[in-house]
């Protein structure tokens, strides 16, 4: 599913967002079942829902990483 929100300035032009929700059913992985829906909004890209997930996904675990080597610094 998905939709297009205009989001309006009075001083700058309209910018058009794509809204849209990938459904991802989870057929007892880990010990879940139904259904999980993720809703992402994202500009200038004309990608399918679940592409936008899985680069989503990927880029998440990415920077949680660069986050977490940050944190955890050895104390000299």
């Amino acid at each position: 599913m998905s939709a297009e929100y205009i989001m309006k300035n009075p001083k700058k032009k309209e910018i058009r967002l794509n809204i849209i929700i990938d459904v991802k059913y989870l057929k007892g992985k880990k010990d879940k079942h139904g259904c999980e829906n993720l809703a992402f909004v994202f500009y200038g890209v004309n990608w399918t829902p679940r592409k936008v997930s899985t680069v989503y996904r990927k880029r998440f675990a990415i920077e949680s990483s660069y986050r977490m080597r940050k944190i955890v610094k050895p104390q000299l």
